[in-house]
């Protein structure tokens, strides 16, 4: 006795199996495709470490405001500063100028080389680098001859920048008639009143001097 199904249509007895030959072609098909996928696989990982090793070092290098603290013999530090430089950390160009300058941080010693960092990271708006630059050219340090109006413009855009310690500097110029400037008192305790008030405690004993 036969059955039918309630609703009139034939009942299914679950999906046939392929013939043979069209069953081999799947299989064949699937094998091809596993070894395809393996290599884009491979790559899709070394990408991803990539961008994840990129991603790091933009948070480690460009996302802190502070760099690492390296000793000076440290190797690694000349490699941290210089890749951070190339990224556009102009700190970072700062102490690299500076490793070349006392050939550290696993560096021989290139005057040239860190004179021009120190000159990168000022036009790049750092203003610890031109202050720097300002006092090698104020005592004639750093392989630069000295001069008596670079420095004075240095300064300026140090302490117009905000480094207390370079309108300190200035300050300095204007008290002593050095640097090319004409002795101003009144023009020094204003820069020092600056500096002091900037944070600068070597300002804040000049400025009492000026008072005695």
């Amino acid at each position: 006795m036969t059955t039918s199904s309630v609703d009139g249509d034939h009942a299914s007895a679950g999906p046939k199996a392929p013939h043979a030959p069209i069953a081999l072609v799947l299989t064949l098909i699937g094998r091809r495709d596993r070894e395809m996928r393996l290599p884009v696989q491979i790559g899709s990982i070394v990408a991803a470490v990539s961008v994840l090793s990129f991603c790091i070092f933009r948070i480690v290098v460009l996302g802190n405001r502070v760099l690492p603290v390296f000793e000076d013999d440290d190797p690694r530090a000349g490699v941290y500063y210089n890749k951070a430089c190339e990224a556009g950390r102009m700190d970072a160009c700062t102490q690299l100028g500076g490793c070349y300058w006392t050939g550290s941080c696993g560096l021989a010693m290139d005057g040239q080389r860190g004179l021009d960092l120190y000159q990168k990271a000022c036009d790049g708006g750092e203003m610890g680098a031109c202050g720097q630059l300002g006092i090698c050219y104020e005592f004639g340090g750093c392989g630069l001859v000295k001069s008596s109006g670079r420095p004075v413009a240095l300064y300026e855009k140090a302490c117009s920048g905000g480094d207390p310690s370079m309108c300190n500097n200035l300050g300095g110029c204007y008290y002593k008639g050095q640097c090319g400037l004409a002795k101003d008192d009144t023009r020094a305790a204003q820069l020092y009143r600056k500096a002091c008030e900037g944070g600068d405690s070597s300002a804040c004993h000049n400025l009492d001097v000026m008072k005695k």
